[in-house]
């Protein structure tokens, strides 16, 4: 039978390396056998196999994805491993599956940082004017507010934090919703508006047209 080679493990060096790698060495320590002897090839497992083709059983021990947890006590089970050696197994699935949320909870954030770049300067005066208006004697919450002019509250939380801008025509509405407004601060606020729009504008200007829709609600 044809023996698979096994190719270094697809994953980022640290935790989620090292996983794969021990599975590997103690392929290699449990005999050496080629992975189509140890997978069962879909048919019903035995004690001398894993229940799954060889192929699935290559992308367990090399990655990047991490095995399921019963596809990993199967072959621990098949290579007839110690006590201790399974022991290992286990606790270098565990530090290679919490270095994978990290590491997806560190990408989310990254790519959360590149659709909404923090407030710059202008729109963060226009923002401060804008809360302000909100803050107003009736003091109304987000949820009132956003039924007042027809919104939904996600959308007027992407304003209070300034990951976006309201649309002039959704401006006018809120200063006729939620007045008094006098001409004066009416003519600021449009003031304002206008240079975080350009702001904005400017920041989104190289990205795709998805993200700049994002930017204006």
């Amino acid at each position: 039978m044809a023996k698979k080679p096994l190719r270094e493990p697809n994953a980022p060096r640290g935790p989620q390396y090292d996983f794969f790698d021990l599975l590997q060495r103690l392929i290699r320590d449990h005999g050496n056998k080629p992975l189509a002897a140890l997978a069962s090839g879909g048919r019903a497992s035995s004690e001398a196999r894993v229940y799954c083709s060889p192929q699935a059983l290559h992308r367990a021990v090399v990655g990047p994805k991490l095995p399921s947890m019963k596809l990993l006590l199967e072959l621990v089970r098949v290579l007839g491993c110690s006590e201790n050696d399974q022991e290992q197994v286990r606790q270098a699935y565990s530090a290679a599956y919490a270095d994978q949320i990290e590491r997806s909870r560190r990408s989310n954030r990254r790519l959360a940082a590149v659709h909404d770049p923090e407030p710059q300067l202008a729109t963060q005066r226009f923002l401060e004017q804008f809360q302000s208006l909100l803050s107003q004697p009736e003091k109304l919450s987000q949820r009132e507010v956003a039924s007042r002019v027809g919104l939904s509250p996600a959308t007027l939380s992407r304003w209070f934090s300034g990951r976006a801008l309201p649309r002039q025509e959704v401006l006018e509405k809120l200063l006729r919703e939620l007045g008094p407004v006098t001409e004066h601060d009416r003519s600021e606020f449009r003031r304002l508006w206008h240079e975080a729009h350009e702001e904005r504008r400017k920041l989104y200007a190289p990205r795709s047209d998805q993200q700049r829709r994002r930017a204006f609600l």
